[in-house]
Protein backbone atom coordinates (compact mmCIF):
# COMPACT_ATOMS: atom_id res chain seq x y z
CA UNK A 1 0.00 0.00 0.00
CA UNK A 2 1.25 3.68 -1.04
CA UNK A 3 -0.01 6.69 0.58
CA UNK A 4 0.87 10.47 0.98
CA UNK A 5 0.49 12.97 3.40
CA UNK A 6 0.58 16.96 3.04
CA UNK A 7 3.90 17.35 2.19
CA UNK A 8 4.29 15.05 -0.54
CA UNK A 9 6.15 12.32 1.42
CA UNK A 10 5.50 8.89 0.69
CA UNK A 11 4.28 6.21 3.11
CA UNK A 12 4.54 2.34 2.20
CA UNK A 13 2.53 -0.46 4.47
CA UNK A 14 2.95 -4.12 4.06
CA UNK A 15 0.15 -6.75 3.25
CA UNK A 16 -0.16 -7.51 6.73
CA UNK A 17 0.57 -4.04 8.62
CA UNK A 18 3.69 -5.35 10.28
CA UNK A 19 5.90 -2.65 8.25
CA UNK A 20 5.19 0.90 7.61
CA UNK A 21 7.84 2.96 5.64
CA UNK A 22 8.45 6.79 5.26
CA UNK A 23 10.16 7.92 2.68
CA UNK A 24 13.58 10.23 3.74
CA UNK A 25 14.99 13.45 1.87
CA UNK A 26 17.40 11.25 0.56
CA UNK A 27 15.03 8.85 -1.30
CA UNK A 28 15.57 6.28 1.38
CA UNK A 29 12.70 4.45 3.44
CA UNK A 30 13.08 4.10 7.12
CA UNK A 31 10.37 2.01 9.42
CA UNK A 32 8.49 4.11 11.66
CA UNK A 33 6.27 1.23 12.70
CA UNK A 34 3.71 -1.09 12.76
CA UNK A 35 -0.22 -2.13 12.93
CA UNK A 36 0.54 -5.02 14.81
CA UNK A 37 2.13 -5.37 18.15
CA UNK A 38 4.93 -7.95 18.71
CA UNK A 39 4.69 -11.12 19.89
CA UNK A 40 4.65 -14.72 19.40
CA UNK A 41 2.91 -15.79 15.80
CA UNK A 42 2.16 -14.18 12.49
CA UNK A 43 -0.27 -11.71 14.26
CA UNK A 44 1.73 -11.42 17.55
CA UNK A 45 -0.32 -9.82 20.61
CA UNK A 46 -3.38 -8.23 19.88
CA UNK A 47 -4.60 -5.15 21.03
CA UNK A 48 -7.34 -2.71 20.87
CA UNK A 49 -6.63 -1.82 17.95
CA UNK A 50 -5.58 -4.86 16.41
CA UNK A 51 -6.20 -5.97 12.77
CA UNK A 52 -6.66 -9.11 11.22
CA UNK A 53 -5.89 -8.27 7.51
CA UNK A 54 -6.00 -4.90 5.67
CA UNK A 55 -7.67 -3.60 3.08
CA UNK A 56 -6.95 0.05 2.70
CA UNK A 57 -4.06 2.31 3.67
CA UNK A 58 -4.05 6.50 4.21
CA UNK A 59 -1.87 9.05 5.87
CA UNK A 60 -2.97 12.26 7.11
CA UNK A 61 -1.12 16.31 6.65
CA UNK A 62 0.54 15.29 10.20
CA UNK A 63 2.02 11.82 8.53
CA UNK A 64 -0.15 9.89 10.99
CA UNK A 65 -1.67 6.70 8.66
CA UNK A 66 -4.85 5.32 8.89
CA UNK A 67 -5.75 1.20 7.53
CA UNK A 68 -9.14 -0.16 7.32
CA UNK A 69 -9.11 -4.30 7.91
CA UNK A 70 -11.29 -7.31 9.60
CA UNK A 71 -11.20 -8.05 13.41
CA UNK A 72 -13.31 -10.66 14.71
CA UNK A 73 -16.14 -8.25 16.15
CA UNK A 74 -15.58 -8.84 20.00
CA UNK A 75 -15.25 -5.83 21.97
CA UNK A 76 -11.44 -7.07 22.63
CA UNK A 77 -10.49 -7.49 19.15
CA UNK A 78 -8.79 -11.06 20.16
CA UNK A 79 -8.43 -13.65 17.15
CA UNK A 80 -10.97 -15.76 18.07
CA UNK A 81 -13.62 -15.58 15.16
CA UNK A 82 -12.18 -18.35 13.31
CA UNK A 83 -12.74 -20.90 16.61
CA UNK A 84 -16.04 -19.71 17.84
CA UNK A 85 -17.81 -18.48 14.47
CA UNK A 86 -18.29 -14.98 15.39
CA UNK A 87 -18.33 -12.60 12.27
CA UNK A 88 -15.30 -10.93 11.16
CA UNK A 89 -16.13 -6.88 10.68
CA UNK A 90 -14.03 -3.54 9.72
CA UNK A 91 -12.23 -1.39 12.55
CA UNK A 92 -10.05 1.48 11.06
CA UNK A 93 -6.73 1.69 13.03
CA UNK A 94 -4.53 4.68 13.12
CA UNK A 95 -0.47 5.05 13.98
CA UNK A 96 1.55 7.89 15.12
CA UNK A 97 4.83 7.25 13.60
CA UNK A 98 5.79 10.34 16.52
CA UNK A 99 4.59 7.63 19.73
CA UNK A 100 3.93 4.36 18.25
CA UNK A 101 0.74 4.22 19.32
CA UNK A 102 -2.06 2.21 17.37
CA UNK A 103 -5.62 3.05 18.30
CA UNK A 104 -8.88 1.77 17.02
CA UNK A 105 -10.84 5.14 15.21
CA UNK A 106 -13.60 3.41 14.41
CA UNK A 107 -15.42 -0.10 14.48
CA UNK A 108 -15.18 -2.55 17.80
CA UNK A 109 -13.30 -1.28 20.39
CA UNK A 110 -13.44 1.93 19.00
CA UNK A 111 -13.63 5.72 20.38
CA UNK A 112 -15.42 6.76 17.77
CA UNK A 113 -17.89 5.33 15.64
CA UNK A 114 -17.74 2.43 18.02
CA UNK A 115 -19.90 -0.86 16.61
CA UNK A 116 -19.31 -2.38 13.54
CA UNK A 117 -22.41 -1.81 11.17
CA UNK A 118 -23.18 0.62 8.37
CA UNK A 119 -24.65 3.07 10.73
CA UNK A 120 -21.06 3.05 12.45
CA UNK A 121 -19.22 3.95 9.88
CA UNK A 122 -16.84 1.11 8.94
CA UNK A 123 -19.90 -1.72 7.30
CA UNK A 124 -17.35 -2.68 4.46
CA UNK A 125 -14.68 0.44 4.18
CA UNK A 126 -13.56 -0.33 0.50
CA UNK A 127 -11.95 3.39 0.61
CA UNK A 128 -10.29 5.45 2.95
CA UNK A 129 -8.96 9.16 2.28
CA UNK A 130 -7.92 11.89 4.67
CA UNK A 131 -8.15 15.49 3.17
CA UNK A 132 -5.50 17.98 3.38
CA UNK A 133 -7.51 19.72 6.25
CA UNK A 134 -6.82 16.41 8.02
CA UNK A 135 -10.74 14.92 7.56
CA UNK A 136 -11.01 11.15 7.58
CA UNK A 137 -13.13 9.58 4.41
CA UNK A 138 -14.67 6.28 4.44
CA UNK A 139 -16.37 5.11 1.78
CA UNK A 140 -18.64 2.41 2.94
CA UNK A 141 -20.28 -0.10 -0.32
CA UNK A 142 -22.48 -1.82 2.04
CA UNK A 143 -23.39 1.15 3.80
CA UNK A 144 -23.94 3.11 0.75
CA UNK A 145 -22.51 6.15 2.02
CA UNK A 146 -19.19 8.24 2.61
CA UNK A 147 -18.63 8.92 6.46
CA UNK A 148 -17.04 11.69 7.70
CA UNK A 149 -15.01 12.25 10.26
CA UNK A 150 -13.96 15.59 11.29
CA UNK A 151 -10.07 16.53 11.88
CA UNK A 152 -10.98 18.22 15.52
CA UNK A 153 -12.44 14.46 16.28
CA UNK A 154 -9.69 12.43 15.49
CA UNK A 155 -7.10 14.25 17.50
Amino acid sequence: YVAFDGKGVAYLMDLWGTNVWRQAADGSFARIGSFKAPGIGTFGAFTDADLLSFERFSVDPQGRCYATGVTDGTADGKADGAVDGTQYVQRIARLDPATGKVEAIAGPGARLLAGSGPADGVGSANGLAVSPEGDLYVADIHGRTVRKIPAADLR
